[in-house]
């Protein structure tokens, strides 16, 4: 039996007895990640970046670095069942300008401690990476990464700039959509968004990317492919015209995962989020691990 098939059956034999406790269960499962844990390196991936950890909230983080500690810094942040790795081509290219770029790994992701995540705790992990690297020029968000970016911005991040790459938008549909994958019935779902609610600490609508950003200063770009099946283009098209002055490139046949390790996808993230070159001669853009963009999330927005 599958993972997911256990949950559904765990859910539906616990609803006739207890729908709270059913939707108690549900909620635990919306917030944990699935994927395992990456203790060791090379395996990691970011091996050649520098390694150090930060605290967010009493949680570990690991945070690796490229280029200059004095340059500007960048923080790149992974989504749901993601990891910094992910990113790592990214950052060597902003690295390669000048700039200081910064991975990590989200609560309860890959080499990180806690085990239970929400969009409040990744803001926090990206306003905590910013702290401990002396305040960041911009971010570039995955997934939803961006989401939690988002957040963190309309709470204080004083980011100038910032790139989003397949962001999905209104976090209430994607409860919904888990109640479905898991098998909650229908009248149980409102105890699904409270038990979510009260654990995140925040009202779904509050998280809307949709509601906040009308009131960000931040210069944005959304990178969607066409053909994207976790995320469709509509979600980044719609955050695209309620951020002001927010500009989208759409790209096609790169789906959700492999616009992390395209060329002219990185060129374009890095002109927008490192636009200044600091080093007297460019370096071309590196991709060492083409496959760690594959990681899958578990949850199609």
């Amino acid at each position: 039996m599958t993972r997911w098939a256990f949950r559904r059956v765990a859910v539906r034999a616990l609803h006739p007895f207890s729908a709270d406790g059913a939707a108690a269960l549900a909620a635990h499962w919306f917030l944990l990640p699935d994927l395992g844990r990456d203790r060791g390196s090379p395996a990691n991936g970011n091996q050649d970046g520098k390694r150090f950890d930060v605290n967010a909230g009493g949680v570990r983080l690991a945070a690796w670095e490229w280029g200059p500690e004095s340059g500007p810094t960048v923080v790149l942040a992974h989504g749901w069942n993601g990891r910094g790795r992910q990113l790592a081509a990214i950052a060597r290219a902003i690295a390669a300008r000048g700039y200081r770029a910064v991975t990590f790994d989200q609560p309860g992701h890959g080499a990180s401690g806690g085990r239970l995540a929400s969009i409040p705790r990744m803001a926090e992990a990206i306003a905590a990476v910013s702290e401990a690297t002396g305040g960041v020029e911009a971010v570039v968000a995955h997934s939803l990464g961006a989401v939690a970016a988002t957040y963190a911005l309309s709470r204080g991040l004083g980011a100038r700039r910032a790139v989003f790459i397949a962001p999905p938008v209104s976090p209430a549909r994607w409860i919904d959509h888990f109640s479905r994958i898991i098998g909650l019935p229908e009248e149980s779902r409102a105890h699904l968004v409270k038990n979510v609610e009260a654990r995140a600490g925040v009202p779904a609508a509050e998280l809307d990317p949709l509601r906040l950003a009308p009131r960000l200063a931040a210069e944005l770009l959304v990178v969607h492919d066409d053909g994207d099946r976790e995320v469709p283009l509509a979600a980044g098209a719609a955050l695209t015209d309620a951020w002001p002055g927010a500009r989208l490139l759409v790209t096609s046949g790169l789906g959700h995962n492999r616009l992390l390790a395209d060329r002219q996808v990185i060129a374009a993230i890095v002109d927008a989020a490192a636009p200044e070159q600091r080093n007297a001669t460019p370096a071309p853009i590196e991709l060492r691990e083409p496959h760690l963009a594959e990681a899958v999330e578990a949850i199609a927005f």
